[in-house]
């Protein structure tokens, strides 16, 4: 773990915050925010708080840095106050278990950053940014949701890179939403 003078904490290994109850994190803009970096080369894992139910635990931007392409792995609820930018090309995964959550913060946040990867697969997506929005800026993946999307305040402006999916390997009817 490195701190630098410009509010940022690299981590190269696992980020727990299964522990983590505090709020804040919301950042004053999204430049000058404080973020938590994964800047590992090999297999990161974030652990999120276990209550899926907790809106405790907001942390600030995350940005997924790694620069050999190493594997991300998501489980639990990760509450993110600001901004998630993914700047790596290696695996991305989002557990059955997994929550993403952008809450509580009067600031708009992004998804955004420079990938390869075609899709993002989330398994939750919580949006309650009163009065705001999370929107996808500069982003070429799909966004994909295998679970459920609850958007409590605000709103989530996709630009046209949101899918909602079905993991039933048999398909006895329709399957029924809306978007």
């Amino acid at each position: 773990v490195s701190q630098s003078r410009y509010q940022q904490l690299n981590v190269s290994g696992d980020l727990d915050l299964s522990s983590h109850n505090a709020t804040g994190g919301t950042g004053s803009s999204s430049t000058s925010s404080t973020q938590i970096r994964l800047v590992g080369n090999s297999v990161q894992n974030i652990i999120g708080n276990s209550s899926l139910t907790s809106s405790a635990g907001i942390i600030p931007t995350l940005v997924i840095n790694q620069a050999s392409g190493g594997t991300v792995s998501v489980d639990g609820r990760v509450n993110l106050g600001r901004n998630l930018v993914i700047n790596s090309n290696g695996a991305l995964s989002f557990s059955s278990t997994s929550v993403v959550g952008f809450l509580n913060s009067a600031n708009a946040a992004t998804i955004s950053g420079t990938t390869t990867l075609t899709n993002i697969d989330f398994q939750d997506l919580i949006i309650n940014k009163s009065g705001t929005t999370v929107s996808l800026s500069s982003f070429t993946p799909t966004i994909r949701i295998s679970g459920v999307m609850t958007i409590t305040a605000g709103t989530y402006t996709t630009n046209g890179q949101l899918t909602f999916r079905s993991r039933a390997h048999i398909v006895t009817g329709k399957q029924i939403g809306r978007a």
